[in-house]
C-alpha cells in the first residue's frame, strides 16, 4: 500500500482552498493525501525538526523570508514549472522573482501580499476621523479614536516571533530605514520605530504586545480596534458578509511614510522537498493547486488576491469580482501590490533567528512604550549579534 503524499503547510486563508477541495484531487488522481497544517512558526520550526532526519514530507509551505535558509541547506528541490504546466508570466513578478534563488524556482506563489491600512468607518466616524493615508495621520487618529470610542485606535501584530517582522521592517520602509542590515544608524531606526511603537502601546489593545496576526484581524474585524496596519490579505475577510460584521465599512488605505509608502511585503508557495520519492505526484499536486478551477473556486468563496495575473485578468475572474462586489478592494490590492518593494525585507539564512531577536524586545516596548527608545536599541543589539555569529 502506497504511504499518503504528505503535504506540510502553513495555516491561515491561503491554505482554506486545499482544506475544502483536496477530495477532488485525490478522486481525480488516486492520490492520497495527509494535511498537516499548523501556524507559522510552528510550521517553520517541525519542518526544519523534521530535516533534520531527512523524514519529513513531499510538499511544504516555503516563504520568501526562510527560503534561503532553506535553500542553503539543502531542504528543498528546484522546480521545472513546464513539468507542472506552468510559466512563470502567469504569476505576478515580484511573488515568482522572490521564490527563485540563483534564477532557480523552489517553490510555486499562491500568495502576494503589499501594504494596507484598514479602517473601520463608524468608528472613525464617531471620533470625526477622515482615513489616515501617512505616519502623522494615523499616530493622530489612533489617539483621538482611543479618546473618543470604546475601541483601541490601532492594532498591528506585536507577538516576539519571526511572522511579525513585517510591520516593523514595513513601517519603517516609510522612512526609507531598513532593519536588519549593516550600515543603517540606529538613531535612523528608533526614529522611524517610536511613533508607531508609542501609538500601538498607547492606543492599543492591553494585548497588543501579545498579538499574533490573527489575534491582531480578529481585533479589527470584532470590532476591537478601529485600524489595522498589517497586509492587503485582510479584505478578503473583513468584506465577507458571512464571516464580518463589517462588511461593507472598511475603508482599504495604501498608507505612505515620510519618505517612501509604507511596505507589507509577503509571498509565500508550495515547494518539494529534496528527500521526497514522490516527485511526479508533488508536481501533480502543485499542477492542481495552481490550475484554473482550484483557483477560480478560492476566489469564488475565499479571496482575490490571487498571484495568478493571467487569471486575475480573465473575464470569469473579472465577473466573481463583480458577483461578490469586491470592486473597491481588489483595486486597493492592487494599488498596494504597485508600492511593492522587498530590498526592506532583508532575506538571509538566518533571518527567522535575526527577527525574532530583533522583535523579543520591540514587543516587551510595545508593553512599556515609555521605554521604547532604549527597547528599540535593544532589538537592534540583539539581531546584530545574530547575525554577527
Amino acid at each position: 500500500m502506497t504511504d499518503p503524499l504528505r503535504v506540510h503547510l502553513k495555516d491561515g486563508y491561503t491554505v482554506e482552498v486545499v482544506k475544502r477541495q483536496v477530495h477532488r484531487f485525490e478522486e481525480e488522481t488516486g492520490i492520497e493525501v495527509h494535511l498537516d497544517v499548523r501556524d507559522e512558526a510552528a510550521a517553520h520550526d517541525a519542518f526544519v525538526a523534521s530535516a533534520q532526519s531527512l523524514d519529513g514530507p513531499d510538499i511544504t509551505t516555503v516563504s520568501f523570508w526562510y527560503l534561503p535558509e532553506y535553500v542553503s541547506a539543502g531542504y528543498l528541490r528546484p522546480l521545472v514549472l513546464s513539468s507542472m504546466e506552468l510559466r512563470s508570466d502567469m504569476f505576478h513578478p515580484e511573488a515568482i522573482d522572490a521564490l527563485c534563488v540563483d534564477g532557480e524556482v523552489y517553490a510555486v506563489p499562491h500568495t502576494l501580499l503589499g501594504s494596507m491600512l484598514s479602517c473601520n468607518r463608524r468608528l472613525l466616524d464617531a471620533a470625526g476621523v477622515d482615513a489616515p493615508g501617512s505616519a502623522a495621520g494615523i499616530v493622530d487618529a489612533a489617539a483621538r479614536i482611543a479618546r473618543a470610542t470604546d475601541a483601541a485606535g490601532l492594532v498591528a501584530r506585536g507577538a516576539p516571533d519571526f511572522s511579525s517582522f513585517s510591520t516593523y521592517a514595513g513601517w519603517a520602509a516609510g522612512y526609507d530605514v531598513r532593519l536588519l542590515t549593516d550600515g543603517v544608524a540606529p538613531d535612523r531606526i528608533v526614529d522611524a520605530l517610536v511613533p508607531l511603537v508609542e501609538a500601538l502601546g498607547g492606543s492599543g489593545p492591553a494585548d497588543v504586545s501579545d498579538m499574533t496576526y490573527i489575534d491582531a484581524g480578529r481585533s479589527f474585524v470584532d470590532g476591537g480596534s478601529a485600524m489595522l496596519f498589517d497586509s492587503s490579505g485582510w479584505g478578503n475577510t473583513f468584506e465577507d458578509p458571512s464571516e464580518s460584521p463589517i462588511a461593507g465599512m472598511v475603508d482599504h488605505v495604501v498608507p505612505h511614510g515620510p519618505a517612501a509608502p509604507f511596505q507589507f511585503f509577503y509571498t509565500e508557495g508550495l515547494a518539494i522537498t529534496a528527500w521526497s520519492r514522490r516527485q511526479e505526484d508533488a508536481e501533480r499536486f502543485i499542477r492542481w493547486r495552481h490550475e484554473p478551477p482550484t483557483v477560480l473556486a478560492e476566489a469564488k468563496t475565499l479571496r482575490v488576491d490571487l498571484p495568478r495575473v493571467d487569471l486575475g485578468e480573465s473575464e470569469a475572474f473579472a465577473d466573481i469580482v463583480e458577483s461578490r462586489d469586491l470592486g473597491v478592494y481588489r483595486s486597493g490590492v492592487e494599488r498596494a501590490w504597485a508600492t511593492v518593494d522587498r530590498s526592506y525585507f532583508p532575506t538571509s539564512p538566518t533571518f527567522v533567528e535575526e527577527s525574532r531577536a530583533f522583535m523579543g524586545p520591540i514587543s516587551q516596548a510595545l508593553a512599556r512604550p515609555a521605554e521604547a527608545e532604549r527597547l528599540i536599541l535593544d532589538a537592534i543589539n540583539d539581531a546584530e549579534r545574530v547575525r554577527r555569529r
